[in-house]
């Protein structure tokens, strides 16, 4: 079985910040959050699961969020 996890790279990680409703439960910086992630994916992938990396566009996150609030 294949899941995606979304992937947000440390170029955006600022823009991201800026984006999202739920900052305060957010990572302040990419590392700390990329730490997570990391071991999220280790942790799905010990489980027999292969974990694909979606990167994020926030284009089209910020619109896909307008779109549904």
């Amino acid at each position: 079985m294949e899941v995606n996890m979304a992937y947000y790279r440390k170029k955006d990680w600022i823009k991201f910040l800026k984006i999202i409703d739920d900052r305060d439960s957010m990572h302040d910086f990419w590392e700390d959050w990329h730490k997570s992630y990391l071991e999220a994916k280790r942790n799905l992938t010990s489980k027999g699961l292969i974990v694909n990396d979606y990167v994020v566009d926030l284009n089209k996150l910020k619109t896909y969020c307008k779109i549904s609030a």
